[in-house]
């Protein structure tokens, strides 16, 4: 999928699935893609989200963090005062398969190209969200308020996107990154 920076897209609902609604999770979720990011990416623009950005609701989100780097940030809203959240550099203009593993009262796991990097780290005290994402979509390529798109149109591509609706080992990680090298 090309992240053009003019166009979005937006799959679901997805009700039943972990990734868009991981306060009603019992056991966690996996979400694993294909990347390619350019060089320049404007701060904060959208590459995968679960989660309306005005007002704060439940979800995920994975963003450019800072047009100056190659950060992407992965930010994961539970509950109204507690998120996961992490920064981590990927190489630019290259394809990179990112994973984000979450098993329900840990922080998420990262892994790039099947390789374990980070876990992403649990911060308190917010109000991190106001409110329960109701619609339970998946977007690609840009993050949503509660009027509808906020055009942070992210830029690059996407392929070969899956959702699991339980944790992966970190072997079945690896096997998965193997199948699509």
């Amino acid at each position: 999928m090309n992240l053009n920076g003019l166009d979005y897209a937006m799959f679901g609902p997805y009700p039943d699935q972990c990734v868009t609604a991981p306060s009603t999770c019992t056991t966690g979720f996996t979400l694993a893609m294909w990347l390619w990011k350019p060089s320049t990416c404007s701060s904060y623009y959208g590459l995968v989200t679960t989660q309306r950005a005005s007002p704060p609701s439940e979800g995920i989100r994975i963003s450019c963090a800072d047009s100056s780097t190659s950060d992407i940030e992965y930010k994961m809203f539970v509950q109204p005062d507690k998120m996961c959240t992490l920064v981590r550099t990927i190489e630019p203009d290259v394809w990179v398969y990112l994973t984000m593993v979450w098993s329900v009262g840990t922080p998420f796991k990262t892994y790039q190209d099947g390789d374990w990097v980070e876990d992403g780290n649990w911060q308190t005290g917010g109000p991190y969200m106001t409110n329960l994402n109701t619609e339970r979509k998946l977007a690609f390529g840009i993050m949503f308020t509660d009027q509808g798109p906020d055009y942070n149109y992210g830029t690059g591509y996407v392929d070969a996107v899956i959702m699991f609706n339980r944790p992966l080992t970190t072997e079945e990680v690896q096997a998965l990154y193997n199948t699509y090298t």
